[in-house]
């Protein structure tokens, strides 16, 4: 009985470094995910349909807030609509 008190100090002083790990690898996956994502973004602010076109995938269907959904083909083509609206700053804050 003597050991159960030792061994749950033992845990509780280990926990922080357990979770400390895993938001490593979180922040590690966030990373990863931010810079493939910037490059397709930058893309589309610059309105190149050539990069876009090998960024996104041939089954592509965007969905717009109100319902709306376009194939990649409508998707990229409605970029060339929308001048002004993106920049780098509007998404990119951080």
């Amino acid at each position: 009985m003597k050991k159960l008190p030792l061994l749950l100090a033992l845990l509780l002083l280990a926990l922080p470094a357990l979770t400390f790990a895993q938001s490593r690898k979180q922040m590690a996956a966030v990373k990863e995910v931010v810079g493939l994502e910037r490059p397709r973004f930058e893309a589309q602010v610059k309105k190149d349909y050539a990069l876009l076109d090998k960024f996104c995938a041939a089954d592509l269907v965007y969905t717009h807030s109100n319902g709306q959904q376009n194939n990649k083909t409508e998707d990229v083509q409605s970029i060339s609509g929308t001048a002004g609206a993106w920049t780098t700053k509007s998404r990119w804050k951080r």
